[in-house]
């Protein structure tokens, strides 16, 4: 899966992937984190897109957490942009 994200949206992952898990999942937290990673200030204020691929895992672990955060109610409006584009990529 390819994302063409923001800065704000690259922030925006840390409210939808899992802070706790097993081994293998918070790899794959640690992995995705370090892609969108921020580097710099101006990052968060552009609105310029950046292009970031994930692997088949990644994909299925940020899907998989969309659909529980969805089933209980506990998306996040400011995540709104991002599910969007995520969703739109299956």
């Amino acid at each position: 899966m390819i994302l063409a994200l923001t800065g704000n949206e690259r922030l925006q992952f840390q409210t939808i992937l899992p802070i706790q898990g097993d081994l293998k999942t918070l790899e794959l937290v640690d992995s995705i984190l370090s892609k969108v990673k921020i580097n710099d200030i101006s990052d968060i204020k552009s609105n310029e897109e950046q292009e970031f691929e994930f692997n088949d895992k990644e994909s299925e672990l940020i899907h998989e957490m969309i659909k529980i955060l969805d089933s209980q109610q506990q998306l996040q409006f400011t995540s709104l942009s991002l599910i969007k584009k995520i969703i739109k990529e299956t």
